[in-house]
């Protein structure tokens, strides 16, 4: 398992608290449901695999185009 893969875990949880708070903050959810967002660790691990597939995403197209990777 590499460092990105570890790392998209907790990273990924922040993410989500961040933005479940500021969807609170604005009025579009309940600080309930807020509350249960930011704890969930099945949404936590969504968003942490789009990270992972988005950094891949761009190590490849980095490679494909010359740039640095």
């Amino acid at each position: 398992m590499g460092l990105k893969e570890i790392l998209a875990g907790p990273v990924a949880r922040i993410i989500v608290r961040y933005l479940a708070g500021a969807l609170v903050s604005l009025g579009v959810l309940p600080e309930s449901v807020g509350a249960q967002i930011g704890v969930d660790r099945d949404i936590a691990l969504i968003v942490g695999a789009g990270l992972v597939a988005i950094v891949e995403w761009l190590y490849i197209r980095a490679k494909k185009n010359g740039g640095a990777t």
